[in-house]
């Protein structure tokens, strides 16, 4: 097959060696020069209706679809971007990542899972070949091979299992290992990583909520009303260090029983929801799977005083749990949750009102190898300006308690305002101060909001640049927004 012209523009140069099969091949578009990825398909009338429910999904972490047709001799193919970056399993060549890093990757990978099952598809064969790190941006999974086009589907389930047997890869530990007392695993990730594998594992939607979670260090709270331990029977007193030791142990124990618990608890929470909705809304296009995919919330319309917005991908992130009926005792987790975030726009009234808008979407692409920046300024100052800013529009009304800033170099110096409604031509006169003004002193820094009343749209208002003279300026490379949906 290799030289073969098919769909008139394509040539087939080689197989591709990171995906599974021979389905897909490396070309070359003759029309524009450029390297593409060829995916033949099988025949069969399943494959019109994978590919038109594919035709709806949006993610940052899935292949763009630039062409898809049937060639004179009937074969059925797919084109996609040529893969940019490295293999997962290459960037993690030098070792396991960090925990948060980890857990970050399984919430990237989990989020695009759960745009996939939303609309009905299966991606199958989730390995760390199949998933490319680019210098900027989120992991995606590149491999539409096992997609439920050139290949039987699975289920959403071998999805996720596939999900936790790729996250136990990556943090070094072989199939069977346990990963609880894992140095460098917290509790919490073992759990989940445990659930993923097991018979009836979470929903995409409620892992990525659970890791996200994990990787920003928000506790996951345990089961409320779970039962206490029962205490030991008498025996007889052992030497004070045996006591000491066995007390050490008992606490360890307990302390892992409470992660497993707390974050079983919170995807099973989360897949009840997706589950009355599924109950309500009518099925989902789709030939093989339909499994509810995470509702966007609709927010107020907004005119924002900048070049315009980026909108982002839509939000994975699951709403808060509904309090469940009083027959059935399901554990609501208590404390903020994520916020989704429906667009990004930089701000700068004393200037040029653009301050690299173009990139502003990185900031909020939970990526943290890409970042957008503030120009650089001759000062710490700004050269006389009062500041620059990031607007960030929520999904919906929230009254929100924190903001997860990451964030290079150090040193830089803002505040945070918020209100519901428009925002003001002019910032921050308009808006309403809802922090104190707070140093960036590290990489990652957790910024408390006061502020009682719900919110449509934040404003992170950068007062103080770092940097030498002459080359101010500060990246920020993620923002997450913590607090309550109105309504919670």
């Amino acid at each position: 097959m290799e030289g073969r012209r098919i769909g008139r523009r394509y040539v087939l140069e080689v197989p591709d060696r990171g995906s599974p099969g021979g389905a897909v091949w490396r070309a070359r578009d003759e029309t524009t020069g450029a390297g593409v990825l060829v995916t033949i398909l099988d025949p069969g009338p399943q494959a019109d209706a994978v590919l038109a429910a594919l035709a709806h999904v949006r993610h940052p972490g899935l292949p763009v679809v630039l062409d898809h047709n049937t060639d004179p001799d009937g074969a059925r193919f797919v084109a996609t971007p040529m893969r940019a970056g490295r293999s997962a399993r290459a960037a993690l060549a030098g070792g396991a990542p960090a925990a948060p890093d980890l857990a970050r990757l399984g919430a990237d990978l989990a989020g695009a899972l759960a745009v996939l099952h939303g609309a009905g598809l299966v991606q199958g064969g989730l390995t760390l070949d199949g998933v490319v790190w680019e210098d900027a941006g989120p992991p995606r999974l590149e491999d539409l091979a096992t997609a439920g086009l050139a290949r039987a589907p699975g289920r959403p389930e071998d999805d996720l299992r596939d999900l936790g047997a790729l996250l136990r890869e990556a943090a070094g530990a072989a199939p069977g290992d346990d990963l609880l007392g894992r140095p460098g695993v917290p509790p919490r990730l073992a759990a989940l990583v445990g659930a993923l594998e097991g018979g009836a594992p979470p929903s995409a939607a409620s892992a990525a909520e659970v890791l996200r979670r994990i990787a920003d260090g928000i506790d996951v709270p345990p089961p409320v009303g779970a039962p206490a331990p029962a205490a030991p029977p008498a025996a007889e007193e052992p030497p004070p260090g045996r006591r000491r030791r066995g007390l050490r142990i008992l606490v360890g124990v307990l302390a892992v029983l409470v992660a497993v618990l707390a974050a079983v608890a919170v995807a099973r929470v989360v897949d009840r929801r997706d589950a009355d909705r599924r109950a309500q809304d009518a099925a989902l296009p789709g030939p093989i799977t339909t499994v509810a995919a995470p509702e966007e919330a609709a927010g107020d319309a907004m005119v924002l005083p900048t070049t315009g917005l980026v909108e982002t991908a839509p939000p994975v992130t699951a709403e808060e749990p509904e309090e469940p009926e009083a027959t059935e005792p399901v554990t609501v987790p208590a404390g903020p949750v994520p916020i989704g975030i429906a667009a990004v726009a930089a701000v700068d009234p004393g200037g040029d009102r653009a301050e690299n808008g173009d990139t502003a979407r990185r900031a909020v692409d939970r990526s943290p190898r890409s970042a957008w920046s503030t120009e650089e300024y001759k000062d710490a100052g700004f050269g006389g300006k009062d500041g620059v800013g990031l607007v960030l529009r929520l999904d919906a009304p929230a009254r929100v308690t924190s903001l997860v800033v990451r964030s290079r170099p150090t040193g830089a110096v803002l505040q945070v305002y918020a209100l519901r409604g428009d925002p003001p031509e002019t910032a921050p006169r308009g808006w309403e101060a809802a922090s104190a003004e707070v140093e960036l002193a590290r990489p990652r820094t957790r910024i408390r909001v006061d502020r009682r009343r719900p919110a449509t749209a934040l404003l992170l208002w950068i007062t103080r640049l770092p940097g030498p003279n002459g080359a101010n300026a500060v990246e920020i490379a993620d923002v997450r927004v913590l607090g309550k949906p109105r309504g919670a």
